[in-house]
């Protein structure tokens, strides 16, 4: 299965207009039914078996990744920009709406906003879950927040052998005093 590059950029262009196909946050991307009405359009359109189209989009995907990361391994500490590696594979700027920002989710751990912050009684100890309202009205988001962040640190337990080598260098010391 060789298709010459313009098929493969229309294919892409197909591909890309139907984002229950790629984009996990589509409302419809879990309807296998609907999945495989877009395929069926997209077969249609390029004149090819839905598995063939499939088959095709995986082996980009998987060319993708790849070109990703030599982008990645070549950005190590120390680089300067003209060792960066520079993709020149044909399909590589058709295929960044993969890299969509809305995929990108934001976390409670890296963008905290002033509203957010809760404030937890440091004497509460008690390893019950507890989730807590969001202050904030614009996100009526719960948060989840952990027992062992608040629990007392425990003393590490020390085995026999520990124990005994403890005596020894005591013993040792003892000796030469």
């Amino acid at each position: 299965m060789s298709w010459d590059t313009e098929k493969t950029i229309s294919f892409i262009k197909e591909y890309e207009k139907r984002p229950i196909l790629w984009k996990k946050n589509d409302k419809h991307y879990y309807n296998i039914i609907r999945k495989e009405d877009a395929w069926r359009e997209i077969g249609e359109i390029c004149n090819e078996s839905v598995d063939v189209l499939k088959k095709e989009i995986d082996s980009l995907r998987g060319s993708r990744r790849r070109e990703k990361n030599r982008i990645a391994k070549s950005m190590g500490t120390g680089k300067g920009r003209n060792e960066i590696y520079e993709s020149k594979w044909f399909a590589w700027d058709s295929l960044k709406f993969l890299d969509d920002p809305e995929e990108l989710q934001e976390t409670l751990s890296n963008h905290p906003a002033s509203s957010d912050i809760i404030e937890v009684d440091e004497e509460t100890t008690d390893n019950t879950d507890r989730i807590v309202e969001d202050q904030n009205p614009i996100s009526s988001q719960k948060k989840f927040l952990s027992p062992h962040k608040n629990a007392p640190k425990r003393k590490k337990k020390r085995g026999p052998s520990y124990t005994r080598g403890l005596r020894y260098f005591k013993k040792q010391n003892s000796h030469s005093e």
